[in-house]
């Protein structure tokens, strides 16, 4: 067994705990439909939806201000590469950072 699925194996047992101290019972319960599960379930898979949803969005936006530094910088970089004395080194730089603004699109 890998080291990975005994931390989930010890998560899913702490979980259990928590579940029985919290709800009073544990998965051996009889005292809910089958229809009963499956909502819950589904409710689960929703929440579980939603994390996702949030976790693409914030690699979305990290991916996004990545790339616009990497923008900025290699037009920066060619700005100081093709000027020998830059005295407008100061507004170029702001120029760039209008350049590529700080938002994403929204879709």
């Amino acid at each position: 067994m890998s080291k990975i699925e005994k931390i989930v194996i010890n998560k899913i047992e702490t979980r259990a705990e928590i579940g029985e101290r919290k709800y009073n019972t544990t998965m051996e319960r009889d005292d809910l439909t089958r229809k009963a599960w499956l909502i819950h379930g589904q409710e689960e898979s929703l929440d579980l939806a939603i994390y996702l949803e949030k976790l693409i969005q914030l690699e979305e936006e990290e991916a996004f201000r990545y790339n616009r530094y990497k923008n900025i910088v290699c037009k920066f970089d060619e700005f100081m590469c093709n000027n020998e004395t830059p005295e407008n080194v100061h507004s170029y730089w702001s120029e760039m950072f209008n350049m590529f603004p700080a938002r994403m699109e929204e879709e």
